[in-house]
C-alpha cells in the first residue's frame, strides 16, 4: 500500500496489489479491516470511506444520552470508544494521574482543586485548561459534540465528566465533576486505575 487519506480520524492505505487496487482502514498505526478490492482507486476508496462512515454511525447509536439541564445534552461515548482513545495516544503523566484519581475518588467526584492535586498541578484552573484540553482532544477524536460556555469556548472537560451539582450550581464553592461510567470502565481496562 502506498498513498494514504486521511477521513475522520482514520487513515485509509491504498495501492495496487497483485494488479489490483486495494485499501486498507487504520486507526493510528492498528489495521482495523480486512483489505478492499475493486477495479478502480475510487471505488476501493469510496469502499473504506462507508466503512468508516457505519462504524463511525454505529457507534454513535450506542451513545448514552446525559441531560446537562441546561437545555442540552450530551451523547458520551461507549466504553470501547475510550479504550479505543487511550490505547492509540499517549496522554501526558499529569492527564493520566488526575484521571486515576478522578475515577478512584469516592462516586468518582472530585473538585478541580482535587483533581489539580491529583495530577499535581498548582490550581484548579489548571485542571480546567488542562482536563478541557484532554477532553476536547477525546470528543475531536471521537466526533462528539461539546456544550459551549455564554462565551463561545467548548467545555471540553464534558467528554470526561459531568457535573456532580445540582443545575450546574456548586452548593459550598468548589464546583464538582463526576466522571462518567464509561471513563471509569475504559481506565479500569486499559490498567490506569488506581487498583493496578
Amino acid at each position: 500500500m502506498s498513498n494514504e487519506i486521511q477521513y475522520r480520524g482514520y487513515l485509509i492505505r491504498h495501492g495496487i496489489i497483485r494488479e489490483r487496487h486495494a485499501a486498507q482502514v487504520y486507526r493510528s498505526a492498528r489495521l482495523v479491516t480486512e483489505r478492499f478490492y475493486g477495479t478502480s482507486l475510487a471505488e476501493i476508496v469510496e469502499a473504506a470511506k462507508a466503512w468508516v462512515d457505519e462504524t463511525t454511525r454505529s457507534a454513535a447509536a450506542r451513545r448514552r444520552v446525559v441531560n446537562l439541564g441546561t437545555d442540552y445534552e450530551i451523547r458520551v461515548p461507549a466504553v470501547d470508544e475510550y479504550v479505543g482513545y487511550f490505547g492509540r495516544n499517549n496522554l501526558p503523566e499529569s492527564h493520566r494521574l488526575a484521571l486515576i484519581g478522578h475515577a478512584a475518588a469516592p462516586q468518582h467526584t472530585m473538585s478541580a482543586g482535587q483533581i489539580a492535586e491529583c495530577a499535581g498541578w498548582k490550581t484548579y484552573s489548571a485542571t480546567n485548561v488542562q482536563y478541557g484540553t484532554l477532553g476536547a482532544n477525546i470528543a475531536h477524536d471521537l466526533e462528539m459534540k461539546l456544550p459551549f460556555r455564554n462565551n463561545g469556548e467548548q467545555i471540553g472537560t464534558c467528554a470526561l465528566a459531568t457535573s456532580a451539582d445540582p443545575d450546574w450550581k456548586n452548593v459550598d464553592g468548589n464546583f464538582r465533576w463526576i466522571m462518567h461510567e464509561e471513563v471509569v470502565e475504559a481506565l479500569r481496562i486499559c490498567n490506569m486505575s488506581a487498583s493496578r
